[in-house]
């Protein structure tokens, strides 16, 4: 029951806010694609090992890192491959992962002047590779600080709960209201957001004692609907 008043309050405000902010003008709606260069992904990969000078034969544990999707896409999440071999007196392991992270940018030049109402974020899962029960590894949204391209980039939190798998129409929404007005408003440079898979501790995983994990998806067919006022 609580749940459900919370969503019939949210749904209320934003009907609310819609009415004031449109004062009577007609509402429009655009949706704002993004072109492939506007789409950019960041790996990282890591990698650690025991050999100790030991004719080790842990010859597997390497994962893929091979960098951006096709144009058009962002990957996002990590792979975590693992190998271990106990050759008696001395067990040899070896580790490697990659780490992933999406940029997306709208280019907001046809709303300058416009009163921004609403704003949502939509995207499709393009495939998923995962040992987790996820159905899509983008868990954090983020807006990102500066014009940076990496794992260190600054961002603000949008939300850390980004749906694990897509709805019932394919494709993942997410509210964005408040970003884009201020990027419209020109109070908040934009840098677009940013997407992060699952936390990953790769500094914790040396040892004889791990297994490989994954969980690594590429999104794509990303848009902004935004409605709009006149001023």
């Amino acid at each position: 029951m609580t749940s459900m008043l919370k969503v019939f309050s949210l749904t209320v405000a934003m009907a609310v806010l819609a009415m004031s902010l449109s004062c009577g003008k007609p509402l429009k709606t655009i949706s704002i694609p993004t072109s492939p260069s506007e789409l950019t992904t960041h790996t990282v990969s890591r990698h650690s090992s025991d050999h100790a000078g030991l004719p080790c034969i842990a010859t597997g544990g390497l994962s893929d890192c091979s960098g951006e999707p096709p144009p058009g896409r962002v990957r996002v999440g990590f792979v975590y491959a693992y190998d271990c071999t106990d050759i008696g007196f001395k067990d040899c392991w070896r580790w490697q992962s990659c780490e992933a992270r999406g940029f997306v940018r709208f280019d907001l030049s046809a709303l300058k002047g416009k009163e921004i109402v609403s704003a949502t974020l939509k995207y499709d899962v393009l495939s998923n590779s995962t040992t987790t029960s996820r159905g899509s590894c983008g868990v954090s949204l983020f807006v990102a600080k500066d014009g940076s391209i990496s794992l260190d980039t600054p961002g603000e939190l949008v939300t850390g709960d980004l749906p694990d798998a897509p709805s019932s129409s394919g494709s993942i929404t997410v509210p964005v209201n408040s970003q884009v007005r201020n990027w419209v408003l020109g109070t908040v440079e934009n840098f677009g957001f940013f997407i992060d898979g699952p936390a990953f501790l790769h500094d914790r995983r040396d040892g004889c004692d791990k297994v490989s994990e994954k969980c690594d998806s590429v999104l794509g067919n990303f848009s902004l609907k935004v409605e709009y006022t006149d001023k």
